[in-house]
């Protein structure tokens, strides 16, 4: 068995570009073709058209048709799991439809069964009904690992106890938990069957550790008389999105320590275990197996929130040096997609560094825990402690970049506002003249020709152009 496969590389070009065709026939995109469809199939039987309209609109009704083909093959593409796109019950409708717009192409196909290509203005009933659905960029939602995603594929594990990377089998594991031994094991895709076995074993409840794999949402850590829990994210980048910033996918992983081992249990396969031999060398001779080896694997967490929070950092710094070049929209969804990553990353930083502090403060039912405190782990906590603070750090100086264009803006809008208060108060002058005068000055009670009134109109748009210009109103 080969060792767990390292993280999944960033999206190649010709990935980012399909991406972007992708985002290019959004729903709202669709959802106006689908109201042209609309038309256009109403439109023979309110007017009478000649063959050459006909044959336009059937040749727009074809495009249109077209362009429905290829986002769905495009979203095909892109989905993470094809085999549920294509069962999905609206994409059975889609395809149905595609089909029978193609089929009612054909030469042999009759004139009375042409008219399924009306079938096609279901699609407009899905993206009426549907319109709320989430399809963002796929930089941020589509494109990131769904942390809820089901493991596919054979348990694969590393036994780190002799001081190395060993890979054996789940029934090895099983083996290891059944005899006691003292043993750091790391097993990656784990399905509830697997998390069944090891509840068995340790006489866990069974819900227990599912819930804590697979539904926690942040870092925590649980113990108990007999065994001690603590579940971690780990982050990791898997492409990156508009003005650079980092697509953060996080898998969830689980540690269960007893009086006797530890085994951590991930959802997917995760390659942690150069990272980890790594880490354990700084303090091999300072600590025990068990302790050595869980340090070197909170290390290695750490690090990873280190390199991901240096990316949203220069993300920030990027936006920045950018946002005279870029529109209030664009800034606006770059700093919330940033302002939405950080406010994930700070989270999760702060539970995982309570989650450490317990480490190393509070009694631990893990063999090699010494009483606390626990120096090593106390670094640790301080480690973790700092990134929360980094993490904050970024947070106020996003805050602080969107205020600020925020004034910008508002000055900005200002000024036109008063641009406008200014050819307001111009214009009064010349109406008010007018609707007192009248539209002839001939036989008026008052001995005025135009040239006067105009001069007097005149002056009054001056003298107002002046009060205006005093009080800097044209700066």
């Amino acid at each position: 068995m080969a060792l767990i496969k390292e993280p999944s590389a960033p999206h190649s070009t010709s990935t980012l570009v399909l991406y972007k065709w992708d985002e290019l026939l959004s729903d709202a995109l669709l959802g106006f073709l689908a109201m042209v469809t609309l038309f256009l199939a109403i439109t023979p039987f309110i007017f009478t058209l000649s063959k050459d309209v006909e044959a336009t609109i059937n040749f727009v009704e074809n495009l249109i048709l077209v362009t429905f083909l290829a986002e769905y093959l495009l979203s095909l593409l892109l989905a993470p799991d094809k085999k549920k796109f294509v069962l999905s019950f609206w994409r059975i409708l889609d395809a149905f439809i595609i089909l029978i717009g193609f089929m009612s192409l054909l030469p042999a196909v009759g004139d009375q069964f042409k008219h399924a290509l009306s079938l096609r203005l279901l699609r407009f009933i899905r993206i009426a009904l549907f319109s709320a659905k989430i399809r963002s960029v796929i930089t941020t939602d589509v494109t990131s690992i769904s942390t809820q995603d089901a493991p596919q594929g054979p348990v694969e594990a590393v036994n780190f106890t002799s001081g190395n990377a060993t890979v054996v089998t789940w029934e090895t594991i099983i083996s290891c938990l059944k005899n006691h031994d003292e043993d750091w094991l790391f097993a990656g895709n784990i399905q509830p069957n697997n998390l069944n076995e090891v509840a068995d074993i340790l006489k866990v409840p069974h819900s227990s550790l599912s819930r804590l794999l697979f539904e926690s949402q942040f870092p925590r850590i649980e113990r108990m008389d007999k065994y001690t829990t603590l579940f971690v994210w780990l982050p990791s980048v898997s492409g990156n999105g508009k003005h650079h910033i980092p697509m953060i996918s996080r898998d969830g992983i689980l540690l269960v320590g007893s009086d006797h081992n530890i085994l951590v249990l991930a959802r997917k396969n995760i390659t942690l275990t150069t990272d980890i031999m790594l880490q354990s060398k700084e303090v091999v001779d300072q600590l025990p197996l068990l302790p050595c080896f869980t340090w070197a694997f909170l290390k290695t967490v750490i690090h990873r929130y280190t390199e991901i929070i240096d990316l949203l950092e220069k993300a920030l710094l990027k936006i920045d040096a950018q946002q005279k070049s870029i529109s209030d929209k664009e800034f606006l969804d770059s700093t919330f997609k940033l302002r939405s990553e950080l406010t994930r990353v700070r989270s999760n930083v702060k539970h995982l560094s309570q989650a450490i502090r317990q480490l190393s403060e509070k009694p631990i039912s893990i063999k090699g825990f010494a009483k606390p405190p626990r120096t090593l782990f106390t670094i640790l906590f301080n480690d973790a402690d700092s990134l929360y603070d980094s993490v904050d750090d970024l947070l106020n100086n996003l805050s602080a970049l969107v205020d600020l264009r925020l004034n910008i803006s508002s000055f900005q809008m200002n000024k036109v506002m008063r641009l406008l208060a200014i050819l307001t108060t111009l214009t009064l002058i010349p109406a008010i003249t007018g609707g007192m005068l009248g539209m002839n000055l001939l036989d008026n009670p008052w001995p005025l020709t135009l040239a006067e009134v105009s001069f007097c109109v005149a002056a009054g748009m001056s003298f107002s152009l002046y009060i205006f210009a005093i009080k800097g109103w044209f700066r």
